[in-house]
């Protein structure tokens, strides 16, 4: 039996910081600043678990921009999960590090740009775009359209000289 639901859980692990920072702090104002920074960083963990973007990308960041040479791609499960949502991701090699950049999109640009394995490229984040999907109602067959974000991508093939 479930006595708390996860934000509940959240909000209650904030009271308890919240108690134990007063009980041990003799300064009010810290306590307020400790709280307030405790309560936003929960309320944007809880928001961030409860997407399906592919790549949480804050939203004060207008670009990022991902360099190095294409190692792989495909489509998988994000993070190569068995449960998680179908996504897409390209491999990139920069030195010696591999990173994994995910997103939808991402098929869309190997197709648009013609990616192939050993291409140096820039991947470039262009911002979320709105889109419009049909969700399903729990317990019923009907669905809702509901506004999703869709993380958006262009890549530059880097020639060397």
């Amino acid at each position: 039996m479930k006595i708390l639901t996860p934000q509940s859980r959240l909000y209650v692990r904030g009271l308890i910081m919240f108690i134990a920072i007063t009980y041990f702090s003799t300064h009010a104002g810290i306590v307020f600043v400790a709280f307030s920074v405790l309560f936003l960083i929960q309320k944007r963990w809880s928001n961030n678990k409860s997407t399906n973007d592919h790549l949480f990308i804050p939203k004060a960041l207008d670009s990022a921009v991902y360099k190095g040479c294409v190692m792989a791609f495909g489509n998988d499960n994000y993070l190569h999960n068995p449960e998680a949502s179908p996504s897409f991701f390209i491999q990139l090699k920069s030195g010696e590090s591999l990173n994994k950049v995910w997103g939808v999109d991402l098929k869309r640009v190997v197709r648009a740009k013609g990616l192939i394995i050993g291409d140096s490229v820039e991947l470039v984040y262009k911002g979320a775009i709105p889109v419009l999907i049909d969700q399903r109602i729990p317990n019923t067959n009907e669905t809702r359209k509901v506004t999703r974000y869709k993380n958006s991508w262009d890549a530059i093939k880097v020639i060397s000289s």
